[in-house]
């Protein structure tokens, strides 16, 4: 099959109002957790129980009923409760403290405990009088503490979480491409974690997502290289894993554990679960899982500048799996190292960023050397013209084509232009889609540019099932809702026309690289200026001051903002004893024109 990736199906009336019934889900407030632990949110400073999780009693022995409006001590004895508050009000980010590890008493015999704590902010909160608080105010919190059973394989403790991964951090740190980077990263993730299949999960702009490493045990069919739509992750669930940046869903067929009272008494609403290690999962999510065949799934975030760019994915299918608390940190810190190399390799940037300042090298010579513009963009070309010095890298395009494209990006009036189907955006421009297919232009002061270009790639992408069949709404009684899609086979398309993409991290750095551009051609077009400027003061004199005249002279530059220009003047005697007075202009408002002027 031959299709754009562009092309979708169109969705009939019931199944848009079932699409957008999906993006608002209020997955942050479900009012259940997932019985692998309890839940408790306490007020404070008092520390009175005001909301706990009904499988109370399974954890720590005490009915949730007895629980509410008691003190936590008398809930979870005082040696914990003084645990916690120590841990609660200590300085900085109470997260990164996770877990603290207590010691609970349960029918007379001591149980451990992992206890992750955080605070959930009070959205209409009223005061004692039942009135709204005051907009403005500081956001009243209550401390929630969440209990996991700490038995069972516990491979390392909390705090030696780095020497557990201190290996594959070198090897990351050795890694030379992108692709041993997730690699190395989904290996490890698997062997810390235990899970049958990891993968690294990559976004493109639009948010599709793409497999691009993978771990798994034998006997599984390989997920490398295939394409999700975005569908598969909607929009809020993305905005929370850019929040909480770790989510284990132990067991697909576990019963949720609702919330008492289900509203919060002082606010008359749901409690937000938004950084809760036990928030129970989306039914439609369990159902897509359930279509993958899968028992139990952990995510971590992979984030750069605070936006969510991927995932590491992991997906069990042999039946529940629960990694300890201090296992599944040491896999986010690996995660966290992911990000922070592929940010690191961003030093190409910034080391072009420095040499531009050296003001004694042409600033194209210092672009296209041996560490180029194409080291921060990979292309295929990339052509540029700055100040008085133009030069291109790479593959050549024809001087007409780099005219009309450059003309056309700074018609369109942003800081960054770029396509990968140029002939569908620009089909007036008639560019071959051999000569090239794919631009990315920094429209420039005064004509200048830096435009990257790239061939045409025709490329087969496979696809997890058929991205343009991205739910099934199905009808039940009156309504309408949506299904997950049952389908995961291997679906191909084939794309033509199309280059390969830029992606968002490498339009920001362009958008980046165009700042620092401008700062460089402004100091150096000052320094040119002032140069000019001296050498043009120098040449207009005072005129001569003949018998019965007087004279004077006053030169102001037509462009004010450069200071200098090509008009010119002089006054002089001639033999006869007349006076000749002489004005002349050189076209053109910058320093070229001073210095021609000046000959």
């Amino acid at each position: 099959m031959t299709a754009q990736i562009s092309d979708a199906t169109e969705a009939t009336p019931d199944m848009q109002v079932a699409l957008n019934a999906c993006d608002r889900e209020p997955i942050h407030i479900p009012g259940t957790v997932q019985p692998r632990g309890a839940l408790l949110a306490v007020s404070e400073p008092d520390l009175v129980v005001v909301q706990v999780s009904e499988n109370l009693a399974e954890h720590i022995g005490v009915d949730w009923g007895d629980a509410l409006g008691r003190p936590l001590a008398e809930v979870i004895g005082v040696p914990a409760a003084d645990a916690v508050v120590r841990s609660a009000s200590a300085f900085g980010d109470l997260r990164e403290r996770n877990p603290l590890e207590i010691i609970l008493e349960v029918d007379g015999a001591p149980v451990p405990v992992d206890a992750i704590l955080h605070r959930a902010v009070l959205t209409g909160h009223r005061d004692q009088h039942g009135q709204p608080v005051e907009a403005g105010a500081p956001p009243l919190t209550n401390l929630v503490i969440e209990l996991e059973p700490a038995t069972g394989p516990r491979p390392f403790s909390f705090p030696n979480t780095y020497q557990a991964v201190r290996g594959t951090v070198g090897r990351l740190n050795r890694a030379s491409s992108l692709e041993e980077l997730y690699d190395i990263t989904a290996r490890a993730v698997r062997g810390l974690t235990g899970f049958d299949r990891v993968m690294v999960y990559r976004y493109d702009a639009d948010y599709n997502g793409e497999v691009v490493a993978e771990a798994k045990a034998d006997g599984l069919n390989s997920f490398l290289g295939l394409h999700y739509p975005a569908s598969d992750i909607p929009a809020q669930a993305r905005a929370l894993y850019e929040k909480n940046w770790i989510r284990l869903f132990n067991d697909v067929d576990d019963v949720p554990s609702r919330i008492q009272p289900v509203l919060h008494p002082d606010t008359g609403a749901p409690l937000d679960l938004t950084y809760s290690t036990l928030r129970s999962v989306s039914p439609i999510h369990i159902e897509y899982l359930k279509n993958m065949g899968v028992r139990a799934s952990m995510s971590i975030s992979l984030l750069q500048d605070d936006r969510l760019w991927g995932l590491i994915a992991c997906h069990h299918y042999a039946g529940p799996h629960q990694p300890p608390f201090a296992t599944r940190a040491a896999a986010e810190f690996l995660g966290s190292t992911l990000a922070l190399r592929l940010v690191a390799r961003r030093s190409t940037l910034a080391w072009l960023t420095a040499a531009t300042l050296d003001e004694d090298r042409p600033l194209a010579d210092t672009l296209l050397g041996s560490t180029s513009l194409l080291d921060v963009l990979p292309a295929d070309g990339v052509a540029l013209s700055l100040l008085s010095g133009s030069g291109t890298k790479g593959e050549q395009l024809p001087a007409g084509v780099v005219e009309a494209v450059t003309a056309w990006a700074a018609a369109r009036g942003g800081e960054v232009v770029a396509t990968d189907a140029l002939q569908q955006e620009a089909p007036q421009l008639e560019v071959p889609v051999e000569v090239a297919c794919g631009v990315l232009v920094l429209p420039l002061p005064d004509g200048q540019y830096v435009l990257w270009h790239r061939r045409e790639a025709v490329r087969r992408v496979d696809w997890g099932g058929d991205p343009h069949n991205k739910a099934i709404a199905e009808r039940e009684g009156d309504g309408v809702r949506l299904s997950p899609r049952k389908s995961f086979d291997r679906w191909r398309e084939t794309v033509r026309g199309r280059s390969e993409p830029w992606t968002p991290a490498q339009v920001a750095e362009a958008t980046e690289l165009r700042t620092h551009l401008l700062e460089a051609l402004y100091a150096r077009s000052r320094s040119v200026v002032r140069a000019a400027e001296t050498l043009q003061r120098s040449l207009l004199t005072e005129p001569v001051q003949p018998a019965g005249f007087e004279l004077a002279v006053r030169y102001v530059p037509a462009a004010r903002e450069t200071q200098v220009g090509g008009d010119w003047y002089d006054v002089f005697d001639l033999p006869d004893g007349s006076t000749l007075l002489v004005i002349g202009d050189v076209a053109g408002h910058d320093s070229h024109a001073a210095a021609t002027m000046g000959q």
